[in-house]
């Protein structure tokens, strides 16, 4: 400890530094290695996180309980921004891109959502444009399916209900 009976500001003889109270910095600060926060980190300006090697750009690691058995990682890895459940792990994960393209469970999106997987959309979706499926269109017993102009089918269409026609089928 710096000090004989001070406790709020000590260094082990590891060279660990700890600050039982509050640190107020007017200016940078520089940690030439980790920084690791027991309560709660105010930032009232700019958090600046620099490339933790090659790979990685900046980095926060997320540890939301206590014995660390799940753990979230965001940071920057080839120029995609990434919210991944493993560090290392480019299957899991949300991720932006500089175009502004977001992928989940895909690194590099090629629109502006790009996923990879399943998805679920429990309500109502508007496509104002074209809709292309590369695959089986099923109505798997929801209510109805609606196409308000024109239904070009060029491979199975599979309804577990009737299929009403207003206007002219081909």
């Amino acid at each position: 400890a710096i000090g004989s009976g001070y406790t709020e500001f000590t260094v082990d003889s590891a060279g660990a530094t700890t600050i039982a109270s509050t640190l107020e910095v007017d200016g940078d600060v520089s940690f030439g290695s980790n920084l690791t926060v027991a309560g709660t980190l105010d930032v009232s300006n700019t958090l600046s996180l620099g490339p933790i090697n090659a790979t990685y750009g900046g980095e926060i690691v997320f540890n939301p309980d206590s014995d660390n058995t799940q753990t979230y990682y965001a940071n920057v890895k080839d120029n995609v921004f990434g919210i991944r459940t493993d560090r290392d792990e480019t299957a899991k994960g949300i991720y932006l891109n500089s175009s502004g393209q977001v992928g989940i469970c895909k690194t590099n999106p090629g629109s502006k959502l790009d996923v990879n997987g399943n998805a679920r959309i429990d309500g109502g979706l508007t496509v104002t444009g074209n809709l292309t499926v590369n695959g089986l269109v099923s109505d798997n017993n929801s209510t109805e399916l609606t196409i308000n102009d024109g239904l070009i089918g060029t491979g199975d269409v599979s309804l577990n209900s009737d299929l009403a026609v207003a206007g002219t089928a081909y």
